[in-house]
């Protein structure tokens, strides 16, 4: 899922017309596990586990072409024959399809969900969702550029069905009970900075409603594997996919709320919740933000396949990379295209 992170960013250049600027957006991220975790819980998950996002990656534009690093798989993608390239630069190897194509491509070569039960579909079926974005006000200078912060809300609800079977005083059959809660501050270029700023236009203009494809169609296809998600999610992939404003900074937080329940009812049983527990606290954090963008001129090489690479189909890339997913990552210099 690293990967689709960075497919979706490159996803949202356009047809629109070129411009005169190369552009070079190169962002770092970092990802912690939140204090709602007992400590030892905590360090035990970030020990065993790599972290879900590329510590750095980077998106570049030249003319009709868009090139996307983010650890084990790049990305090119040409405006003009509207077809994206995912090169594999472990192995050597190169898949190329039609935008047309690619959310269902993604589809297929994800692993499958295996059977679900009736019961358990039931439930995820009756999962419900609210998304809200609001303008804060607030403003900040990331790399000489002012920015504008704008706050996302989505939480994910689900009703108590009747016939489960519960504790007593656990929840009430029909209760609508608040799953899971993420809270996003995105902090996007203000217009005037785009006028101002050559890279910042020319990205801008890559932004657009004439985009080849709409990001939030694969994700839909993504989540669509899970049943109540892939609606649930829907708004706000929504919203991405018709946000035309440069992002230059995020910082998302995960609530589970019905922890917060759940502790509650441990300690009305007589019972305490592990030391260091903090219920209300975020379960994750995540932080992207830029550290650089420029307009300086971008070789050709960039978005060229090296010649010694070998075509297969994207399914087949896919399930090659899904074994190593969890090794640590090429840094950006071994990486075919990187400057």
């Amino acid at each position: 899922m690293r990967s689709i992170r960075g497919l979706i960013l490159l996803l949202l250049l356009s047809a629109a017309p070129v411009l005169n600027a190369d552009v070079t957006v190169r962002y770092k991220t970092d990802f912690k596990m939140g204090s709602a975790l007992p400590p030892g819980i905590a360090q035990q998950i970030s020990g065993n586990q790599k972290a879900p996002f590329p510590p750095m990656f980077i998106i570049q534009i030249k003319g009709d072409k868009g090139y996307s690093n983010v650890g084990l798989v790049t990305s090119v993608l040409d405006f003009t024959t509207q077809q994206i390239t995912l090169i594999d630069a472990a192995r050597k190897v190169f898949a190329t399809v039609y935008m047309k194509d690619f959310p269902g491509e993604i589809g297929a070569a994800l692993p499958q969900m295996p059977p679900m039960p009736p019961a358990a579909q039931k439930i995820l079926e009756s999962v419900k969702s609210n998304f809200s974005v609001r303008k804060t006000g607030r403003t900040d200078m990331i790399l000489g550029v002012q920015v504008e912060e704008s706050e996302l809300t989505l939480t994910v609800e689900l009703p108590v069905p009747a016939d489960l079977p519960l504790p007593p005083g656990m929840f009430k059959p029909g209760e609508i009970v608040t799953v899971m809660k993420m809270v996003m501050q995105v902090w996007t270029a203000a217009s005037p900075e785009v006028l101002r700023v050559p890279a910042l236009r020319e990205w801008a203009a890559h932004i657009s409603p004439t985009r080849l494809m709409n990001p939030a169609a694969m994700m839909q296809q993504i989540l669509g594997n899970l049943p109540g998600f892939g609606a649930s999610s829907a708004p706000m992939l929504d919203y991405f996919s018709k946000n035309n404003s440069p992002m230059l900074k995020t910082h998302s937080e995960i609530y589970m709320p019905i922890m917060a329940r759940l502790a509650q009812l441990l300690r009305a049983q007589g019972q305490q919740p592990p030391a260091g527990f903090d219920a209300d606290a975020p379960f994750a954090e995540t932080n992207t933000e830029a550290v650089e963008i420029s307009d300086a001129s971008l070789d050709d090489s960039i978005f060229a396949v090296p010649a010694d690479y070998h075509p297969t189909n994207l399914p087949d890339l896919f399930k090659t990379l899904m074994p190593v997913a969890n090794t640590p990552m090429p840094p950006a210099t071994s990486v075919p295209g990187t400057p």
